[in-house]
């Protein structure tokens, strides 16, 4: 008897440390995709900036009146914001609680995400 509850309390130890492990993995995993996303928002915020010194140092606001009134330009009324995959996942209804929450916990993907933005 001695022999199974120590077995089984090294396996519990296990698969905690496992899953404690597999977590961390995750934060550093995404701690380097944000940190690769705001080195390119950096970037291009910096592009933007030197456009934009160029375009005002360039034209004139004179000058691009001057065009709009020649063009016909209008700016849009509405903005609009584009919006893909906005099918309604449905969970299974004979799914096992217990597996649907292991899956929550670590993080499993649980197949195509579903954009969240809608047009206004």
């Amino acid at each position: 008897m001695r022999k199974i509850s120590l077995f089984i309390s090294s396996i519990l130890i296990f698969v905690l440390t496992f899953i404690y492990l597999h977590q961390k993995t995750q934060i550093y995993v995404y701690a380097y995709k944000l940190n690769e996303n705001h080195s390119m928002l950096n970037k291009l915020v910096d592009e933007r900036d030197y456009f934009l010194y160029n375009f005002t140092r360039e034209i004139s606001l004179d000058r691009l009146s001057e065009w709009a009134e020649n063009n016909d330009f209008s700016p849009p009324e509405k903005e609009k914001v584009l919006a893909l995959n906005l099918k309604e996942r449905k969970q299974p209804i004979g799914e096992n609680r217990f597996a649907s929450l292991l899956k929550r916990f670590l993080k499993f993907p649980a197949g195509s995400s579903t954009a969240l933005a809608e047009e206004r």
